[in-house]
Protein backbone atom coordinates (compact mmCIF):
# COMPACT_ATOMS: atom_id res chain seq x y z
CA UNK A 1 0.00 0.00 0.00
CA UNK A 2 1.45 3.29 -1.07
CA UNK A 3 2.26 6.22 1.51
CA UNK A 4 -1.21 7.94 -0.19
CA UNK A 5 -3.57 5.22 0.24
CA UNK A 6 -2.22 4.50 3.81
CA UNK A 7 -3.18 8.20 4.71
CA UNK A 8 -6.83 7.65 2.86
CA UNK A 9 -7.16 5.09 4.67
CA UNK A 10 -6.32 5.80 7.80
CA UNK A 11 -8.72 9.66 7.08
CA UNK A 12 -11.40 7.57 6.12
CA UNK A 13 -11.37 5.79 9.65
CA UNK A 14 -10.12 8.97 11.67
CA UNK A 15 -13.81 10.56 9.78
CA UNK A 16 -15.99 8.01 10.91
CA UNK A 17 -14.82 7.80 14.60
CA UNK A 18 -14.93 11.73 14.53
CA UNK A 19 -18.44 11.61 12.67
CA UNK A 20 -19.53 9.44 15.93
CA UNK A 21 -18.91 12.46 18.55
CA UNK A 22 -21.62 14.36 16.55
CA UNK A 23 -24.00 11.66 16.33
CA UNK A 24 -25.66 11.65 19.47
CA UNK A 25 -27.64 8.36 18.66
CA UNK A 26 -24.15 6.65 17.37
CA UNK A 27 -22.25 7.83 19.76
CA UNK A 28 -24.99 5.97 22.47
CA UNK A 29 -24.57 3.11 20.71
CA UNK A 30 -21.03 2.49 20.61
CA UNK A 31 -19.57 4.17 23.53
CA UNK A 32 -19.87 2.75 26.70
CA UNK A 33 -17.44 3.75 29.60
CA UNK A 34 -19.68 3.01 32.69
CA UNK A 35 -16.41 1.18 33.80
CA UNK A 36 -14.20 4.02 34.18
CA UNK A 37 -16.91 6.27 35.34
CA UNK A 38 -18.03 3.84 38.46
CA UNK A 39 -14.54 3.24 38.88
CA UNK A 40 -13.61 7.23 39.05
CA UNK A 41 -16.95 7.81 41.18
CA UNK A 42 -16.52 4.97 43.69
CA UNK A 43 -12.16 4.95 44.20
CA UNK A 44 -10.65 7.43 42.70
CA UNK A 45 -12.85 10.69 44.11
CA UNK A 46 -12.86 9.27 47.74
CA UNK A 47 -8.80 8.36 47.61
CA UNK A 48 -8.49 12.28 46.85
CA UNK A 49 -11.04 12.80 50.13
CA UNK A 50 -14.31 14.05 48.54
CA UNK A 51 -17.44 12.79 49.58
CA UNK A 52 -20.92 13.03 48.46
CA UNK A 53 -21.94 14.49 51.51
CA UNK A 54 -22.21 17.95 51.49
CA UNK A 55 -24.72 20.20 48.78
CA UNK A 56 -22.14 20.76 45.85
CA UNK A 57 -21.78 21.89 42.02
CA UNK A 58 -20.76 19.54 39.82
CA UNK A 59 -19.79 19.41 36.40
CA UNK A 60 -19.73 16.53 33.90
CA UNK A 61 -17.75 17.97 30.95
CA UNK A 62 -18.10 16.10 27.17
CA UNK A 63 -21.37 14.72 29.21
CA UNK A 64 -22.66 13.54 25.57
CA UNK A 65 -26.41 12.26 25.60
CA UNK A 66 -26.58 12.52 29.49
CA UNK A 67 -26.28 8.90 30.55
CA UNK A 68 -23.77 9.27 32.56
CA UNK A 69 -24.77 12.52 34.22
CA UNK A 70 -28.43 10.81 34.89
CA UNK A 71 -27.57 7.05 35.72
CA UNK A 72 -24.05 7.50 37.58
CA UNK A 73 -23.08 11.23 38.34
CA UNK A 74 -26.65 12.40 40.12
CA UNK A 75 -26.98 8.83 42.25
CA UNK A 76 -23.34 9.32 43.35
CA UNK A 77 -23.85 12.55 45.11
CA UNK A 78 -27.42 12.46 47.00
CA UNK A 79 -26.84 15.88 48.56
CA UNK A 80 -26.22 17.41 44.96
CA UNK A 81 -26.87 21.31 44.57
CA UNK A 82 -26.62 21.14 40.99
CA UNK A 83 -25.35 18.95 38.05
CA UNK A 84 -24.20 20.59 35.26
CA UNK A 85 -23.84 18.39 32.01
CA UNK A 86 -22.06 19.97 29.19
CA UNK A 87 -21.19 19.35 26.06
CA UNK A 88 -19.96 21.29 23.10
CA UNK A 89 -22.34 19.67 20.49
CA UNK A 90 -25.54 20.52 20.65
CA UNK A 91 -27.21 16.86 19.14
CA UNK A 92 -25.68 15.84 22.20
CA UNK A 93 -27.38 17.74 24.27
CA UNK A 94 -30.55 17.81 23.22
CA UNK A 95 -31.16 14.04 23.42
CA UNK A 96 -30.02 14.43 27.20
CA UNK A 97 -32.23 17.45 27.86
CA UNK A 98 -35.14 14.22 25.86
CA UNK A 99 -33.85 10.96 27.48
CA UNK A 100 -32.60 12.66 30.89
CA UNK A 101 -34.48 15.22 32.07
CA UNK A 102 -33.79 15.89 36.26
CA UNK A 103 -34.60 19.11 38.06
CA UNK A 104 -31.20 18.91 39.48
CA UNK A 105 -29.71 18.68 36.23
CA UNK A 106 -28.49 21.96 33.77
CA UNK A 107 -27.91 20.79 30.48
CA UNK A 108 -25.71 23.45 28.64
CA UNK A 109 -23.79 23.97 25.24
CA UNK A 110 -20.34 24.41 25.61
CA UNK A 111 -16.78 24.10 25.96
CA UNK A 112 -14.37 25.07 28.52
CA UNK A 113 -13.33 28.43 27.11
CA UNK A 114 -16.62 29.64 27.06
CA UNK A 115 -17.25 32.34 29.17
CA UNK A 116 -20.87 30.63 30.19
CA UNK A 117 -19.12 27.64 31.77
CA UNK A 118 -17.49 30.32 34.19
CA UNK A 119 -20.34 32.43 35.06
CA UNK A 120 -22.10 28.96 35.64
CA UNK A 121 -20.15 28.36 39.10
CA UNK A 122 -20.73 31.99 40.33
CA UNK A 123 -24.84 30.86 40.39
Amino acid sequence: MSFDETVFFRFIGYSKFINMYFDAELYNDKVKPWETVTYFINKTLPSLGWTSDEPEVVMDVGSGPGNISKNYILPAFPNLKKLIAMDATPSMIEVAKLRHPHSNIEYVVANLENRLVHSLFDQ
